[in-house]
């Protein structure tokens, strides 16, 4: 999946997708980091919470971070977002590859869409 971005500045977008601060911004409530595992959350103490792990299994600075849920049954699986420049505009956009299962991709599809709508909302990119 592909998503522009209105944005020129590779180290703003960099700091939105690999950094605890900007992952907690719009990917999820919130985001801690154990060694080479981030920690995302989502919810409240007052309400539903769910936690989910994913180890870093790639990053190259400026360019992508590739991740792969621990509990995820498919050992193969991961989650990439890969920044893009437009050589027609010059501004960048993000490449999004995720794994869903079969007929979930739909779902999985809306769920980057929303992600995305927030990451424009609290960054303006």
């Amino acid at each position: 999946m592909e998503f522009g971005l209105v944005s020129k500045s590779v180290n703003l977008v960099w700091n939105y997708i690999s950094t605890i601060d900007g992952l907690t911004l719009w990917f999820a409530d919130n985001v801690c980091e154990e060694g080479n595992v981030l920690i995302f959350t989502w919810g409240d103490i007052w309400t539903f919470v769910e936690e989910r792990r994913a180890e870093i299994v790639g990053m190259e600075k400026y360019r992508y971070v590739k991740l792969r849920w621990i509990d995820d049954e498919d050992a193969e699986a991961y989650w990439e977002i890969r920044i893009n420049k437009s050589e027609e505009t010059d501004l960048l956009y993000l490449v999004v590859t995720d794994f869903a299962e079969k007929g979930e991709e739909a779902e999985m599809r809306a769920l980057w869409n929303d992600n995305m709508e927030k990451l424009h909302k609290v960054s303006g990119i």
